[in-house]
């Protein structure tokens, strides 16, 4: 084999495969529709997408010399579904500072654009990360001067054996990912069975998904209070939980489909200013837990926090556009949470114990509705349920929607008192003091 420079060896990878240069700070996902721009990094901006068996590098401009001062750049990278992304950094040498404050490089080991989760290096190192998903994201801050060189490569998720789904799996376990690695308006496909914890309301015989919701405990599910609508009732209602496309049972091993009890909506649900929309499914029958159904956590330890600025992945079946059909796969997203002050602007009646989020050409739609909200807490490794999605303005206008807010002490008061008063049911309250 022939031993090119690195440069070199950067521009045959990157032809052989797909290295596309972000002109003027625009970034835009293959296939997806969804754009963003950061004009920060207009000079220095890259996306890859991986391909099996070649191995990419990350190099500060003029390496291997050093960078000159207010060097910034960013590189986006995705690989193929149900894989992860090894990323070895073995030469990091950065000017040192308290936080990192000065000289930077910062890794977003879910794929996060806006770097909300993200973890810095400065001064002289190495490291090695592996994605949590078919996405990584890395940045460089230069403000005063050094070099960096890492080198990606695909880490195929498959050829981990993944844990049967068993009767006796752990039933207190919440949160977690099954695969470590996309309606929902410009939205991506999720992995299959990616996000354990979520579930979907379908009304029969019609078979046709008409909320989203959050599994919580063995027999219950949280979603909004205006999914339980005249129509909908426990005779013509199923709960779907382990489930990825619609249309097929040969992609997931663990679709469940149960009956339902009974819906406890919210005793002060308000139906004209959807105000305390939240209800919660009983069903008739346990779910059996897996590493690939499993309950979401819930946010005890974000009671009264601060949440603007905060990026929350929205899930759910629901239409395509406004007015649309409805996906046959399970889709996610990315908001952006915001002062509730900016839904005010727009909507009346809009209270603190909502939660307001935007995302450009980017949104919930149509039968999302009641669906999760989630925040992946970095620290904890496991991803907390924010909101429940209420209502918009039609589909990805350029107006925030409003959901509600989940972290917040009277309504889980109310949903631990519902679930101990019908069942006793603790599963759903194992990370409370966590």
């Amino acid at each position: 084999m022939i031993n090119f420079p690195i440069r070199v060896q950067i521009a045959l990878i990157c032809a052989a495969s797909f290295c596309t240069r972000l002109t003027y700070g625009f970034y835009v996902v293959p296939g997806s529709g969804t754009s963003y721009k950061d004009d920060v990094y207009s000079e220095c901006d890259y996306f890859t997408e991986l391909a099996p068996g070649n191995e990419y590098y990350i190099v500060n401009p003029t390496y291997p010399e050093y960078y000159v001062s207010d060097t910034r750049c960013r590189w986006v990278n995705q690989s193929p579904p149900n894989t992860s992304i090894l990323l070895k950094c073995p030469i990091i040498n950065l000017s040192q500072s308290t936080d990192c404050v000065a000289d930077s490089v910062q890794v977003s080991l879910s794929g996060d654009l806006y770097m909300s989760d993200a973890t810095k290096y400065c001064g002289k190192q190495s490291f090695t990360e592996t994605s949590v998903g078919n996405k990584l994201v890395v940045t460089l801050e230069g403000l005063i001067m050094g070099k960096l060189l890492c080198t990606m490569e695909i880490k195929d998720s498959n050829k981990a054996v993944a844990p049967a789904a068993s009767k006796s799996g752990n039933a207190c376990e919440c949160g977690k990912k099954f695969q470590m690695h996309n309606r929902i308006v410009n939205g991506h496909q999720t992995g299959v069975n990616e996000y354990p914890f979520v579930a979907a309301l379908v009304i029969m015989p019609q078979n046709m998904v008409f909320c989203g919701a959050s599994i919580l405990g063995k027999r219950w599910l949280l979603t909004a209070a205006h999914c339980k609508e005249s129509r909908v009732t426990s005779k013509n209602t199923i709960a779907l939980v382990g489930d990825h496309d619609l249309t097929t049972e040969a992609e997931s091993d663990v679709t469940q489909r149960l009956k339902i009890k009974d819906f406890y909506v919210h005793e002060e649900y308000n139906t004209r200013t959807a105000k305390n929309d939240m209800a919660l499914v009983e069903l008739d029958e346990d779910i059996v837990f897996s590493d690939k159904v499993m309950p979401i956590c819930l946010p005890y330890h974000l009671i009264g926090h601060n949440l603007v600025g905060l990026n929350v992945t929205v899930l759910g079946w629901g239409t395509t556009s406004f007015g649309g059909p409805t996906s046959k796969v399970l889709m996610e997203t990315t908001l952006q949470v915001k002062a509730i002050s900016e839904c005010r602007e727009v909507f009346r009646d809009v209270w603190d114990k909502q939660l307001c989020t935007y995302g450009k050409n980017t949104d919930a739609c149509q039968a999302d509705s009641g669906g999760p909200l989630v925040y992946w807490d970095a620290a904890k490794k496991r991803w907390f349920l924010l909101g429940l999605i209420s209502y918009g303005r039609g589909c990805a206008e350029d107006v925030p929607a409003v959901n509600t807010l989940v972290p917040c002490r009277t309504y889980l008061n109310w949903i631990e008192d519902k679930i101990n008063t019908e069942t006793g049911d603790s599963c759903a309250f194992n990370n409370k003091d966590s």
